[in-house]
């Protein structure tokens, strides 16, 4: 996860748009990171995995792919942030899942990417704000984006997490622009 981490960190202070057309290798990459890190032991495993996950997160093509995703972000960038930061989570934890593992870690990790390039503080799962994070996660991984349950309950979710991520956001985990 360090790993992982590391790369957002990056692409933050390189102003990298991942979350846009063209970047779908380095929400690959960012996958990789979550499940293996970046040491190079198991590469064998490494590649199948790889393999694997890229032919999986380009078959779904728009339907619960990332061509959707990416999509839907555009479609609701004015939105409030906390909202669109919830609802790039759960497009990536429900049905179809965007990766074939790492769906839950790497979600999160993009939906703090996503919180920091709009200014705010990353989300941080602790004990205080565990149950209200995977109560409505628990809810979406079981559900399909396009079907008829959803199109009710999705909605709630993303206001349950959006109202836990801006709830449990500390100002003390965003360094300042001048450090």
């Amino acid at each position: 996860m360090m790993a992982a981490y590391r790369f957002i960190d990056t692409a933050l202070a390189e102003d990298l748009a991942l979350l846009e057309l063209g970047q779908s290798t380095s929400l690959l990459e960012l996958n990789r990171l979550v499940l293996f890190g970046d040491k190079p032991e198991n590469q064998q495993q490494q590649s199948d995995q790889i393999k694997a996950t890229q032919e999986h997160f380009y078959q779904l093509s728009d339907y619960g792919g990332v061509g959707e995703l990416i999509e839907w972000l555009r479609l609701h960038d004015h939105k409030n942030i906390w909202w669109t930061a919830a609802g790039l989570y759960i497009h990536i934890i429900s049905q179809p899942q965007l990766f074939i593992e790492g769906n839950h870690r790497t979600g999160a990790i993009l939906m703090s990417y996503l919180l920091c390039k709009n200014g705010k503080p990353p989300f941080v799962l602790s004990v205080d704000n565990a149950r209200a994070h995977f109560d409505p996660s628990s809810l979406a991984k079981g559900m399909h984006k396009h079907g008829v349950r959803s199109l009710l309950m999705i909605p709630k979710l993303k206001k349950r997490l959006a109202r836990n991520l801006k709830q449990s956001a500390v100002p003390d985990y965003l360094l300042s622009s001048a450090e």
